[in-house]
């Protein structure tokens, strides 16, 4: 199958990170598989796409004009025209490859994404179009109903745009899909889009050792708290760091992992032997090799958190908040691998992420891996039951059923 895997940025972010990763899973299953941004090379991270995609070639639309293309969609944007200069010139480029390379199957993991495809598609570029519900499409309607925060000028009208065109929708969390009963939805296009709840795939990798925590100066028994997260507040960063000092034992260390300018602040403000900034980090495993509990208290539009997959798959358990999915995440039938910081939602469950966690809650469930000594270990045999469900081999295998029965909804839509 002749798969294109597309995403606005391939920058460091859960949705970029595991659509890289499945690409490379579906190449290593014996598809043929490309990736392609819609954004220029400045949002491209190389060093990770080289990290979980290393075989998968990655198709972008460069031009020696690309800084005139931006300053004349920056002009639209203030004058309020709503015209993106670069997207229309990739809808062409789009086309052309698709065409070029007898694309069969497209698949989109952002809004952005999804709209410019719903664009390329038409009588004369026909193509299957499956989209990932990763928190963006629901997250910019409820802006836009809202009138909060980042809005997209006629959402609406875009949104429905895309739905009209899409062939099958994958899912993790009931809450990505909610919006599809929204009255301002084409109920008629939208019942008729087959979807699917796939959780995303991960494939481990061993650790190589070579990070230890002696080089931080952590001693065997003590207990080592990790939070690996994008450089934003809602992502829980001064909530963990102020939990953790509220602990106060000389015994415990917190690993931060991510880095930029509001990062760098906190580092500045946050000065503390056993509190660790390590900055971004590639090999994310090796330091969670060296943790004994992840954290992601977060209020941000989280759906399926890599990060929490990622502590799973090496049997650590964690701290996180009700979001999204992250809890379901972390359950087992015989208990939860960590604990579960429960928070006020609206009728859709979504969460202010302005809202406020006291951090005395956060501290309460550390302090109790100290109270009892045979908590870490009964929750960290909890952790590798719960990874089981994030198996990559049976997520490509999920995929690759869905992209056929998607393709099954194109064909019936062209004969109709």
């Amino acid at each position: 199958m002749n798969i294109l895997v597309v995403n606005d940025t391939f920058s460091i972010g859960g949705a970029e990170i595991f659509s890289a990763r499945l690409a490379q899973a579906l190449h290593k299953a014996g598809h043929k598989v490309w990736l392609y941004t819609i954004h220029n090379r400045q949002h491209i991270d190389r060093q990770m796409l080289a990290h979980n995609a290393p075989d998968v070639p990655l198709v972008t639309f460069e031009s020696k004009a690309d800084w005139l293309i931006e300053k004349a969609t920056s002009v639209c944007r203030r004058l309020h025209i709503d015209f993106n200069v670069r997207e229309a010139i990739v809808v062409r480029h789009l086309k052309q490859f698709i065409k070029a390379n007898q694309i069969e199957v497209t698949h989109a993991h952002m809004f952005v994404s999804d709209y410019i495809l719903s664009l390329a598609k038409d009588a004369d570029t026909n193509f299957t179009r499956v989209a990932s519900m990763h928190g963006t499409h629901e997250g910019f309607l409820h802006n836009y109903l809202n009138n909060y925060g980042y809005i997209i000028k006629d959402y609406i009208t875009k949104l429905n745009k895309c739905l009209s065109t899409l062939d099958g929708i994958v899912y993790g969390t009931d809450r990505n899909i909610y919006f599809l009963k929204e009255p301002v939805i084409n109920q008629a296009v939208a019942r008729q889009i087959p979807t699917r709840r796939i959780y995303n795939g991960f494939q481990p990798q061993p650790a190589s050792n070579n990070i230890t925590r002696a080089q931080l100066g952590v001693q065997p028994s003590d207990l080592v708290f990790t939070f690996m997260a994008r450089g934003v507040p809602a992502k829980g960063w001064p909530l963990v760091i102020e939990a953790f000092k509220r602990l106060n034992r000389p015994d415990s260390h917190l690993i931060l992992i991510g880095d930029n300018a509001y990062v760098q602040q906190l580092k500045q403000e946050y000065q503390q032997a056993n509190i660790h900034f390590v900055g971004f980090q590639i090999q994310g495993n090796e330091w969670i090799n060296i943790s004994d509990v992840g954290l992601l208290p977060s209020t941000f539009g989280e759906s399926i958190p890599t990060v929490i997959v990622e502590f799973l798959s090496q049997g650590k358990p964690l701290i996180v908040t009700d979001i999204a999915e992250c809890a379901n995440m972390i359950t087992t039938p015989d208990g939860a691998a960590g604990f579960v910081i429960n928070l006020p939602k609206d009728a859709e469950g979504f969460i202010d992420e302005n809202y406020k966690i006291d951090p005395a809650i956060l501290t309460g469930f550390m302090a109790r891996y100290f109270d009892n000594p045979t908590l870490l270990r009964e929750q960290a045999a909890l952790a590798n039951e719960a990874f089981e469900q994030f198996s990559m081999t049976n997520c490509v295998a999920a995929h690759i059923d869905f992209y056929c029965t998607a393709m099954q909804h194109n064909a019936a839509i062209k004969r109709a």
